[in-house]
């Protein structure tokens, strides 16, 4: 079994890579497993790892968990992929998804406060930025490492 995890702020484009990189390893024939942030938020770090070795035992398949959060896991050992991106660059696609929700720079001030004491994991595998590079220049840099 091999775990991939992305994990990066709220719109640093994570699930996106999580997904494509998901739809990848199927189209190549390697089952995965992809675990959105959502599920991710509603389960501890324990629990993800647990479920994903009990969803993996006695298969006779190699399967590949995806997981996208923005928690990053301690005493790791699969592979963490950082997605960095700037707090103006996500609250920027923020109210480009959502545009009558209020002004940008509400939203701009609201993940300021929410995110600016982010501080990215200090060892990752592979580190994309998002808010530099486009997704899928993103995704060929995390393609050619795994």
């Amino acid at each position: 079994m091999k775990t991939l995890w992305f994990t990066g702020i709220p719109a640093s484009g994570k699930s996106t890579l999580a997904m494509k990189t998901h739809l990848y390893l199927e189209h190549a024939g390697k089952p995965t497993i992809l675990l959105d942030d959502e599920a991710v938020k509603r389960a501890s770090q324990s629990k993800i790892i647990e479920a994903a070795q009990v969803l993996t035992r006695g298969s006779q398949m190699p399967y590949t968990i995806i997981i996208a959060s923005c928690i990053a896991p301690m005493n790791f050992t699969g592979t963490l992929i950082y997605c960095e991106c700037s707090i103006k660059e996500v609250a920027m696609r923020d109210f480009d998804r959502y545009p009558d929700k209020d002004t940008y720079e509400k939203r701009l001030e609201s993940f300021k406060n929410a995110w600016s004491h982010f501080i990215g994991p200090q060892e990752y595998d592979i580190k994309v930025n998002t808010g530099i590079h486009t997704i899928a220049e993103c995704f060929e840099t995390i393609k050619k490492q795994l």
